[in-house]
C-alpha cells in the first residue's frame, strides 16, 4: 500500500504485526496512534472484519501523564481502554519499557 504521513511528520506504511488475533501498532506520538488505529479499521473493514473495542488496550512511553491529560485513542467514537503494560507472546511490557 501507499505510504501516509503521520501527524509526528513519520511515514507510515500500513503493516500489520499480528499473533493469532493479537495485533500491535507501535507509534511515535498519540497523534500517530490514532492514524494507525483509523487505518487498521479501515483494512480490517476491507476483510469484513472489525476490532471488538473491549479486547482494545493502549499504552505509551508516559501513560500517567498521557492519561492524566486526557490523552484517548477511538475506534468509531467509542473509546479505547488505556492500560499501563502490554503482555505480548507471554512477557509482559510496562509503560516504562520500550517494546
Amino acid at each position: 500500500t501507499a505510504p501516509r504521513v503521520l501527524p509526528s511528520g513519520l511515514t507510515f506504511f500500513v503493516a500489520v504485526v499480528a499473533f493469532v488475533d493479537d495485533i500491535y501498532l507501535i507509534a511515535k506520538t498519540i497523534e500517530d496512534a490514532q492514524v494507525m488505529t483509523n487505518e487498521l479499521v479501515l483494512a480490517l473493514k476491507s476483510l469484513g472484519l472489525s476490532p471488538k473495542i473491549s479486547k482494545l488496550k493502549w499504552t505509551c512511553d508516559n501513560y500517567e501523564q498521557a492519561v492524566t491529560n486526557g490523552n484517548r485513542i477511538f475506534v468509531n467514537d467509542s473509546p479505547v481502554e488505556p492500560s499501563p503494560h502490554l503482555k505480548v507472546l507471554g512477557s509482559m511490557f510496562t509503560s516504562r519499557e520500550r517494546l
